[in-house]
C-alpha cells in the first residue's frame, strides 16, 4: 500500500505503477470529513489535518495509475 507517500508526492503512484503495473499499486486514503460535503485527507494516525480535499487526491492516485 502506498499512504503517507502518496500524499506528498503523488507521483509516486506513477512511479510505481509503470515499474510493476497498476495492478500492484493500492492506495488509501485516510480521510475525515470536516465540513458537510467536505472530507479532508488526515496522516499521522488521523491527528495531522493535510488540507487536500480526500476525494480530488484519490481521483489523482487512481489517474496516476492505483489499481
Amino acid at each position: 500500500a502506498v499512504n503517507s507517500a502518496a500524499v506528498s508526492r503523488p507521483e509516486v503512484v506513477a512511479d510505481i505503477a509503470e515499474k510493476f503495473g497498476s495492478q500492484c499499486i493500492v492506495a488509501s486514503v485516510d480521510a475525515r470529513r470536516t465540513a458537510p460535503g467536505k472530507w479532508e485527507i488526515f496522516t499521522h494516525g488521523g491527528r495531522k489535518a493535510t488540507g487536500i480535499d480526500a476525494l480530488e487526491h484519490a481521483v489523482k492516485l487512481a489517474d496516476y495509475g492505483a489499481g
